[in-house]
């Protein structure tokens, strides 16, 4: 979401570090990976005009992992 207006953020590129898992988020803000496996993994979430901002996380098959990422307009 948009750090000023609390908002979700369409179009965030979210990639998988040291993947090739890459997607955007929808209108709603939201983005799903399914097929990844059990492992800790780091996100990043990249916008134009916005700061980056990447996030560990660990995640197990068969359970819904969600993240709440404020991305930072860039002054």
């Amino acid at each position: 979401c948009d750090s000023v207006g609390m908002l979700p953020l369409s179009k965030v590129n979210v990639t998988v570090v040291r993947t090739d898992s890459v997607h955007q988020t929808s209108e709603f803000g939201n983005c799903n990976f399914r097929t990844m496996p059990t492992g800790t993994y780091v996100i990043r979430f990249y916008l134009e005009g916005y700061v980056e901002q990447t996030a560990r996380v660990s995640l197990v098959k068969g359970k819904t992992k969600t993240l709440l990422i404020k991305l930072v307009p860039i002054e």
